[in-house]
Protein backbone atom coordinates (compact mmCIF):
# COMPACT_ATOMS: atom_id res chain seq x y z
CA UNK A 1 0.00 0.00 0.00
CA UNK A 2 1.40 3.85 -1.29
CA UNK A 3 0.29 6.45 1.29
CA UNK A 4 0.74 9.62 -0.14
CA UNK A 5 0.52 13.28 2.17
CA UNK A 6 0.65 16.06 0.07
CA UNK A 7 0.01 19.88 1.45
CA UNK A 8 -1.16 22.57 -0.54
CA UNK A 9 -1.62 26.22 0.24
CA UNK A 10 -4.01 28.41 -2.24
CA UNK A 11 -4.51 31.68 -3.20
CA UNK A 12 -7.80 33.10 -0.75
CA UNK A 13 -9.60 33.81 -4.47
CA UNK A 14 -8.66 30.28 -5.40
CA UNK A 15 -9.82 28.27 -2.85
CA UNK A 16 -13.42 27.61 -3.73
CA UNK A 17 -11.98 26.43 -7.19
CA UNK A 18 -9.34 24.00 -6.31
CA UNK A 19 -12.05 22.93 -3.45
CA UNK A 20 -14.37 22.08 -6.26
CA UNK A 21 -11.31 20.28 -9.06
CA UNK A 22 -9.78 18.44 -5.64
CA UNK A 23 -13.60 17.18 -4.33
CA UNK A 24 -14.36 15.97 -8.24
CA UNK A 25 -11.32 14.49 -8.20
CA UNK A 26 -11.26 12.73 -5.14
CA UNK A 27 -14.56 11.31 -6.27
CA UNK A 28 -13.80 9.64 -9.24
CA UNK A 29 -10.35 8.86 -7.86
CA UNK A 30 -12.69 6.56 -5.18
CA UNK A 31 -14.49 4.87 -8.36
CA UNK A 32 -10.93 3.12 -9.15
CA UNK A 33 -10.43 -0.30 -7.97
CA UNK A 34 -7.19 0.55 -6.91
CA UNK A 35 -7.78 3.81 -5.03
CA UNK A 36 -8.78 2.60 -1.40
CA UNK A 37 -8.55 5.88 0.35
CA UNK A 38 -9.03 9.86 -1.23
CA UNK A 39 -9.88 13.02 1.83
CA UNK A 40 -9.20 16.59 1.01
CA UNK A 41 -8.53 18.32 4.87
CA UNK A 42 -8.76 22.01 5.06
CA UNK A 43 -6.87 23.24 7.89
CA UNK A 44 -8.99 24.82 10.52
CA UNK A 45 -6.95 28.18 11.53
CA UNK A 46 -5.59 28.72 8.13
CA UNK A 47 -8.10 28.08 5.37
CA UNK A 48 -5.91 28.61 2.10
CA UNK A 49 -4.05 25.34 3.64
CA UNK A 50 -4.90 21.79 2.57
CA UNK A 51 -3.69 18.16 3.10
CA UNK A 52 -4.75 15.39 0.33
CA UNK A 53 -4.41 11.95 2.22
CA UNK A 54 -4.55 9.29 -0.78
CA UNK A 55 -3.72 5.61 -0.49
CA UNK A 56 -3.60 3.14 -2.83
CA UNK A 57 -2.77 -0.39 -3.22
CA UNK A 58 0.21 -0.52 -5.60
CA UNK A 59 2.44 1.56 -7.41
CA UNK A 60 0.46 0.47 -10.80
CA UNK A 61 -2.31 1.76 -9.52
CA UNK A 62 -1.20 5.26 -8.71
CA UNK A 63 0.33 5.32 -12.38
CA UNK A 64 -2.86 4.66 -13.60
CA UNK A 65 -5.05 7.24 -11.66
CA UNK A 66 -2.53 9.40 -13.02
CA UNK A 67 -3.73 8.88 -16.73
CA UNK A 68 -7.27 9.62 -16.21
CA UNK A 69 -9.08 12.79 -17.18
CA UNK A 70 -9.88 13.38 -13.79
CA UNK A 71 -6.35 14.00 -12.26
Amino acid sequence: MLVYCIHVQVKAECREAFIAATTENASNALKEAGCLRFDLVQQADAPDRFMLYEAYRADADVDQHKQTAHY
